[in-house]
């Protein structure tokens, strides 16, 4: 394995991360690479566990196959995706764009892509958590 990894396409949301884990006390992640989930610089294999916070709901439709087989590619063992959920594909304005964030089905869409995934734990993380109306879902490849 390669230790700890965070992954942005933002420059800044990878400098704020820093602040908070400064600011925070917790331990910092040792690298942290600019990059998109449609193209992740990283071997096949590479992580036991590769994670989605927020992530695959900004990813369009017709995109959405292609992140997900790059997180499979690099997951050795685990997948975790932590995501707004609802039913089919719904465009949710955001932030004054249209078409910038997706609800849908994101266990179906692993389960579709990847039938040989098995959900070993899925729920809710609302508000107490840090989040709001949250889905996790935890595949084993």
């Amino acid at each position: 394995g390669a230790g700890g990894f965070a992954l942005d396409i933002s420059a800044d949301a990878l400098r704020y991360g820093v602040a908070l884990q400064r600011e925070w006390g917790l331990a910092r992640v040792p690298v942290r690479v600019a990059g998109d989930a449609l193209h992740l610089p990283f071997r096949d294999g590479w992580f036991d566990l590769v994670f989605t916070s927020g992530v695959l709901i900004h990813i369009s439709g017709d995109d959405l196959p292609r992140a997900l087989a790059e997180i499979h590619r690099t997951s050795r063992r685990y997948i975790l995706s932590i995501e707004y959920d609802g039913p089919g594909e719904t465009p949710i304005p955001y932030r004054g764009h249209e078409r910038a964030l997706w609800k849908r089905d994101h266990r179906a869409a692993w389960e579709k892509q990847f039938p040989a995934l098995r959900l070993l734990r899925h729920g809710e993380l609302g508000l107490e958590r840090g989040y709001g109306e949250t889905t996790f879902h935890l595949f084993e490849k």
